[in-house]
């Protein structure tokens, strides 16, 4: 059997436990021909250095200036791996745990079918190990383009087991043909936190490529509280880039319901805010908004 160069992308922004956890599982992967760049965004404390001192010639440190957000720091790893001739791209998050054979079901599917552009594991929850977080992802583009994750919070009781045609993969845990890359390019910058994965798959499937699931490729995925409150940032660029993703990619009968939908569930949310008193979320939601409409992309501005 061949055994196609895989180039790992891992990107950190002050999480250097997490990274480190990420990168021991990483360690007893069974697939033998695999690169891990290990992209730092501008760590703070020396974190780039205190990985490499750990992990010395297992990872090939690439030192970015600045937070380049997800899309960017990734763009760094991706441009090193495809000039050292990687055949595929894995984007695998730093809060994850991989089972050894994960990139081994990787490879091996999407050797089968040429057409397989972008494949992707299933992913369980870190702390409720037997709990689902991904097994594909779907867009409701006649119901407000609503993306959701399928089996999410659903026990892992066998309900996904065949390889299958989804909408998209999450950048969680992406693999993606060289190939692909040189049709339609690097992740979309404009985005800078969110809805870039999204992107890509949605361009990928346009171009006449598959994208697919694989539940036989497993990761665990640290997913943040479900109680965690949802922070003005992160509020600001979902309102922002779920505007641009379907101004880019919804046609004029899907934009119809989108408009609806987004009015009616930002609508409710601005007012559960304002019961709340949470001001500074509201501030964020509008400005999303008009940063839209200014045609401001990237990293949200002050």
């Amino acid at each position: 059997m061949a055994y196609p160069k895989v180039g790992i992308i891992v990107l950190n922004w002050n999480g250097l436990q997490d990274t480190k956890e990420c990168l021991e599982s990483l360690r007893l992967v069974t697939y033998p021909n695999f690169r891990i760049y290990l992209v730092d965004n501008a760590s703070t404390n020396d974190e780039s250095k205190k990985l490499k001192d750990t992990y010395g010639d297992f990872i090939e440190l690439i030192q970015n200036n600045q937070n380049l957000g997800f899309a960017g720091g990734n763009n760094s790893g991706i441009k090193k791996a495809l000039a050292e001739n990687c055949d595929y791209i894995v984007l695998l998050n730093n809060d994850t745990i991989v089972h050894p054979e994960f990139l081994k079901y990787l490879v091996e599917s999407s050797m089968s079918d040429p057409k397989i552009g972008i494949i992707g594991s299933k992913i369980l929850k870190k702390n409720q190990r037997d709990n689902i977080w991904f097994a594909g992802g779907v867009i409701r583009w006649y119901s407000g383009l609503r993306v959701f994750h399928r089996g999410v919070h659903q026990r892992d009781v066998g309900q996904f087991t065949a390889l299958s045609d989804v909408d998209f993969i999450t950048g969680c845990c992406l693999m993606i043909r060289k190939e692909v890359i040189e049709k339609i390019g690097l992740m979309s910058e404009e985005y800078f936190l969110y809805f870039e994965d999204i992107d890509w798959s949605v361009a990928a499937k346009r171009a006449g490529w598959r994208v697919v699931f694989e539940p036989r490729s497993v990761i665990w995925h640290k997913e943040v509280s479900e109680s965690a409150e949802l922070s003005p940032q992160k509020t600001y660029y979902l309102v922002r880039n779920y505007l641009y993703f379907s101004k880019k990619y919804a046609s004029w009968l899907q934009k119809i319901f989108f408009i609806a939908f987004f009015e009616i569930y930002y609508g409710q949310l601005y007012l559960r805010n304002l019961l709340a008193k949470k001001g500074q979320h509201n501030h964020m939601l509008l400005k999303g908004i008009r940063d839209y409409r200014a045609g401001l992309k990237g990293q949200l501005s002050n």
